[in-house]
């Protein structure tokens, strides 16, 4: 049986353009502006990096990527450590997450679903962002009372590295195929297959081509419980 429910944070737990879109954007411009690129390569970056005008585009290296991986990126174009290119977006997003709350939603049907599990699994959440930016965002989603484990990027490495499925399995006393993960880009489903199965959540039909390796799609949390009483039938 299916003993812990491991969460992926934005784009599953949490609406991705709201919280990630503005900054994203005003930290490329930042640190491209210590640039000495010409226009035309500057745009070629953001769109490396997954910025497309204002928003950002899904399973890009911003909306599934760690920190770390965007710092790496930008080390290619910049004469600075990782690690001061990684403060620097680490405290431009953590900035802008405790500035604009109202932005941090949650969503649709996530609650519902959490307050159903809380009482029958472990909850997890695991993010490829930077464990202070999960928890401020849990907070102030008003979520973070429903989980016993937050792993981020800086405490045990990025997806799909299973580190952080390791240390639950240890502190919980269970196993890595009683787990499930739950995400929305293609290194989530990566990141699934350490555990007993993958599920994708799709809510767009564009979305389902990041999720090809997904062992269930859902478009809503409503399947969710549905998912979860198939997966427990069957074992």
């Amino acid at each position: 049986m299916i003993k812990a429910i491991i969460l992926d944070k934005d784009g599953t737990l949490i609406e991705l353009g709201r919280t990630w879109d503005q900054p994203s954007v005003d930290v490329t411009n930042l640190l491209l502006d210590k640039t000495d690129l010409n226009d035309e390569d500057k745009e070629a970056f953001r769109k490396h990096m997954g910025v497309e005008g204002d928003i950002v585009v899904a399973n890009s290296i911003y909306a599934a990527g760690s920190i770390i991986d965007q710092a790496r990126e930008f080390s290619k174009i910049l004469d600075m450590p990782v690690s001061e290119i990684e403060e620097i977006l680490e405290d431009t997003y953590l900035d802008y997450v405790k500035g604009h709350g109202e932005h941090v939603l949650v969503m649709d049907g996530a609650m519902n679903a959490l307050e159903a599990l809380k009482d029958d699994y472990i909850l997890a959440v695991v993010t490829n962002d930077n464990r202070r930016i999960a928890e401020e965002t849990l907070k102030l989603a008003n979520i973070d009372q429903y989980f016993e484990f937050v792993g981020g990027a800086d405490d045990f490495g990025p997806k799909p590295n299973p580190t952080a499925l390791h240390e639950i399995a240890r502190r919980y006393d269970i196993r890595l195929d009683e787990m499930i993960y739950v995400g929305d880009s293609t290194v989530d489903m990566e990141y699934g297959k350490h555990t007993h199965a993958s599920i994708g959540l799709a809510t767009e039909e564009s979305h389902r081509e990041h999720l090809k390796e997904a062992d269930y799609i859902i478009s809503h949390f409503d399947e969710l419980l549905d998912t979860l009483d198939i997966i427990n039938a069957a074992q």
